[in-house]
Parts: C-alpha cells; sequence; structure tokens
C-alpha cells in the first residue's frame, strides 16, 4: 500500500515508538493524527512536527475508554475523511501479581492492551470499510507474551498475547470479506520508550535474555516497509536488522525463534511449559 497523501491515527502517538512512526509517516507525506493520555507530551510532539511543516494534529486520548476512541475516530473522518492507517499503539507494562488481590493494575492493563486495541478497531474499522479504499489496521504484541512468556510480569505477557489472536482473529475476518483492508501485528524489540531503557537491557541481559535497545526511528522504518509490502507480521528481520538496526538484534532473533520452536514442542508433545517461560529477574515479592 503506497502511504504517501493517506491518513493515519497513531494510539500512544506522543513517545517512543508512537512519535517515531508518527515523525516517519509525516515525513513520508501522510497526515498524522496522533492520541495520546499526556497532553503535555502530545501537544509538545504536534509542535514539534507542525513546525517542521507537518499536517499533524493531536487529540488527548485514553484508549480503555471507548467513548473516548469514538471521540478520536470522529476527529478524524470530521478532518480528513477518512483514516487509511490505524495504529493502535497505546500500552502499559501494567502490574499486579499473583500475590495480591487488588485488581487494579489487572484491569488497567487489560482496559489499555487488549481494550484499547478493540476499541480502536470498532471505532475505525466500520467506516473505513465503508469508504473502500485500501487500508491498514495494527496492533502492537510484544515477545513478552506471545514468542515465549515472561511469567513475572502476568499482566502484560497475558494482555499482549491476546493482542495478537485479536489481530489475527481480525486478520482473518477481512480475509473472509474480501475486504480492502489489511490487518497487521506490530512485534517490536525494546524500544527505547517509557518502558524501554538501557536501565531494562541490564536487567533483561542480567536474567541471561538477550538485549539491545532499538530506536523509535529505526523501528519505524520496519512498519512503513511493513504496510508498503501488505505484511501481518511487522517483526524485523534478518535482512532489516542489518540495514535499520546495525545488526544488533541478531542474538535476541536467533532466542525468540528458540523460544516459539520450544512453545510448539511442548504444545505437541504435551510436556509442561518450562522450558519457554522466562523472566528478567526472580517473581515480585519473592
Amino acid at each position: 500500500m503506497e502511504i504517501a497523501g493517506k491518513v493515519a491515527v497513531i494510539t500512544g502517538g506522543g513517545s517512543g515508538i508512537g512519535r517515531g512512526v508518527g515523525t516517519l509517516f509525516a515525513e513520508r507525506g501522510m497526515k498524522v493524527v496522533l492520541a495520546d493520555m499526556n497532553a503535555e507530551v502530545l501537544d509538545a510532539t504536534v509542535a514539534d512536527l507542525q513546525g517542521k511543516g507537518h499536517e499533524v494534529i493531536g487529540v488527548r486520548t485514553d484508549v480503555a475508554d471507548f467513548d473516548a476512541v469514538q471521540h478520536l475516530a470522529e476527529v478524524a473522518f470530521d478532518t480528513h475523511g477518512n483514516v487509511h492507517v490505524l495504529m493502535n499503539n497505546a500500552g502499559t507494562g501494567g502490574g499486579g501479581t499473583f500475590d495480591d488481590a487488588d485488581m487494579t493494575q489487572w484491569r488497567r492493563a487489560i482496559g489499555v492492551n487488549i481494550e484499547g486495541t478493540l476499541h480502536g478497531i470498532l471505532a475505525f474499522m466500520p467506516r473505513m470499510i465503508a469508504n473502500d479504499e485500501e487500508g491498514y489496521i495494527t496492533g502492537t504484541t510484544s515477545g513478552s507474551g506471545a514468542q515465549g512468556t515472561m511469567y513475572s510480569g502476568a499482566p502484560y505477557a497475558a494482555t499482549k498475547n491476546a493482542v495478537l489472536s485479536l489481530m489475527e482473529s481480525l486478520y482473518g475476518y477481512l480475509r473472509e470479506r474480501g475486504s480492502k483492508l489489511h490487518a497487521a501485528c506490530l512485534f517490536p524489540p525494546l524500544t527505547r520508550s517509557g518502558m524501554g531503557s538501557p536501565i531494562v537491557v541490564d536487567m533483561l541481559k542480567a536474567g541471561g535474555v538477550p538485549a539491545a535497545l532499538a530506536e523509535p526511528e529505526e523501528l519505524a522504518q520496519v512498519v512503513v516497509e511493513g504496510i508498503e509490502n501488505n505484511a501481518f507480521w511487522l517483526n524485523p528481520t534478518p535482512d532489516q536488522d542489518e540495514r535499520f538496526f546495525g545488526g544488533r538484534l541478531k542474538e535476541i532473533h536467533e532466542w525468540q525463534g528458540e523460544m516459539i520452536m520450544k512453545k510448539a514442542r511442548a504444545m505437541i508433545e504435551q510436556t509442561p511449559p518450562d522450558p519457554y517461560l522466562w523472566s528478567p529477574g526472580p517473581y515480585p515479592g519473592s
């Protein structure tokens, strides 16, 4: 799909991955609507991009609130007439453990990561389909839940695994209807953001998990290239690793492949999940 001249909406667009992708979208000639809960960060990003001559607006949005996401859709369609790329990118690391009956952090992880993605689909997809133009809807998952299981971060792992299932289901839904819309799932490596930093890299390595810190601008190139090639898996390939990340992800790719194969073998052979469970440190509270 060609993106120049098209319209994109990105949740979690004020910083990190969302800002990086939004910037590249704008540089490639797209009209961009950024959404974020943090009004201060959002306003600063929008002002920066507008100052560079890009057509960008911002809408403060809590994706866990369906009414707020519907408002975001109204603003986007009223402003531009159509939306061609919906990037459901907002996410939270959550918290919560099996030792505490307080559901607050669990509900927040579910509300943002799963329901936030679903809210975007339900608020935008009907009008995107009705406008009968080629388009893309993406969800953002994580290797923490979809490539092995980070059991010490259960709310995050479980909700990110659910995002993959949600996007696979959306892919099937659109395929069966012969829709011009495409579904895709973004698998970001650890990326500099509110959840990615050198401290997290060190923590992962200390737990025996290979890690490197990607920059949002590097990952943005993977997203754009995937959309242009109608890909479902927006996951850096070895070739993209060399071209965009300087080969820093090679060890991570190999480890992720091992986790996927270990999980597949455990399911086929009906053996315990120990081989693909991992943690960057001891279980919280232990």
